[in-house]
Parts: structure tokens; C-alpha cells; sequence
């Protein structure tokens, strides 16, 4: 199955790579690039549009963070991190500005984090990581989009949308013997997380069509 996934990630990343340097060489009507920022991190698109009515995107997007906090009375800490690369099909409704994009991406995505709760018995803190990972690499995607024109050259882009990542998947690494009440509260973290099974998308750009 990894290797399958190997294959799709490298795929998506020769569609990237293809959208890009298409930007760069195609006529000023078809290309662009466009710098984003949202809840899939920074990225980076290009696009490529066949007409007014159809057009395709590669993407690449990521961001790491430190995620802290109390859940249940257990404290948690930790370090996150996102990486994807992404292609998208896109119809121009009526060849408006509007569209709607369907396609996948291959992420990278990965959580590590210690849970610690005080261990009465002992007399001092019990901790187990916690790795977090979505059920499919290969994620589906269905969105909308609109670029609003600055000018002939420059728009501001947003992008609404969801990929589908499957159950997240949660993995435990006890350095002893199990403390039952922490193994309480990550199975009940577990609970609450399973019914999280799409990633959503809110971007936005700024386009420069060549």
C-alpha cells in the first residue's frame, strides 16, 4: 500500500511540476501562479486554462505547529505538520470567474504528541505518545473557487472545499506498564476524533495571470 501511495505522490508531483513551468510558457490568456495561504498552510499553485470554460491546478501546500493543552484533565504537547501536493480539474461556470474544482492530493501529514496525567498509585506522572495519521494519503477533493480581477494581470483568489481523509488513525507508545485512566482519556480523545473524516479548505491568493 505505501508503495501504491509512493506512485500516486509522485504522480500529483510531476502534475505540479507540469502546471508550474506551464505557467511560465504559456500565452497571457492560459497561465498563472499564485502564492496562498489558509488552512492548508502556505502554498504555492499553478494553473493552466485550456479555455474560458476549463482549466487544471497543481498545487503544493504545508505548515508545522506546537500544539498544547489540557484534554479530560491530561495535559498534552507536541509537534504537528502538514505537506501535500495537490491537482485539481476546473470548470468555469459559464465562463465566469466562478468554479468548481474536483481532483486529490497526496499529504504528509503527521502528529506527535505526550499525554500526561498524575499517577496517584506512584506518586508522580505517567506519559504515553500519541501519533496521529489520517486513515488515506491519497485524499479526494471537491471545491468551489472565484477570482475577483484587480486588473488584466492580478486577481485576489479564494477557494472553498474538503478533502476526504478517512478516520484518523491514533497510535500509542506506553514506556511502561499502562496507567488505566490515561488509557481512558486517549480512548476517549480516539472517540471524539473519529467522526473527523474531511479536511477542510479555506484559501486564498493572489493570482498573476503571464
Amino acid at each position: 500500500m505505501k508503495a501504491n501511495f509512493a506512485k500516486r505522490g509522485g504522480f500529483l508531483s510531476l502534475v505540479c511540476a507540469a502546471a508550474v513551468m506551464t505557467a511560465s510558457a504559456a500565452s497571457a490568456q492560459e497561465a498563472s501562479i499564485k502564492p496562498t495561504l489558509g488552512t492548508l498552510g502556505f502554498g504555492l499553485e499553478g494553473g493552466y486554462k485550456f479555455n474560458e470554460s476549463f482549466g487544471v491546478t497543481g498545487s503544493i501546500n504545508g505548515f508545522g505547529f506546537h500544539p498544547s493543552g489540557t484534554y479530560q484533565g491530561t495535559t498534552y504537547d507536541g509537534n504537528a505538520k502538514l505537506f501535500g501536493l495537490g491537482a485539481t480539474f476546473d470548470y468555469y461556470v459559464n465562463g465566469s470567474n466562478f468554479r468548481l474544482s474536483a481532483g486529490a492530493r497526496w499529504a504528509d501529514p503527521s502528529a506527535d504528541l505526550t499525554f500526561t496525567k498524575y499517577d496517584p498509585s506512584l506518586g508522580t506522572n505517567r506519559s504515553v505518545l500519541v501519533k496521529l495519521s489520517p486513515e488515506y494519503e491519497f485524499q479526494p477533493y471537491l471545491g468551489v473557487g472565484y477570482g475577483a480581477k484587480v486588473n488584466e494581470k492580478v486577481s485576489i483568489d479564494f477557494a472553498l472545499g474538503a478533502y476526504y481523509m478517512g478516520t484518523p488513525q491514533l497510535d500509542e507508545y506506553w514506556d511502561g506498564p499502562v496507567y488505566q485512566s490515561l488509557q481512558n482519556n486517549i480512548d476517549n480523545f480516539r472517540d471524539k476524533i473519529s467522526d473527523y473524516k474531511f479536511y477542510p479548505v479555506a484559501q486564498i491568493g493572489v493570482s498573476y495571470r503571464f
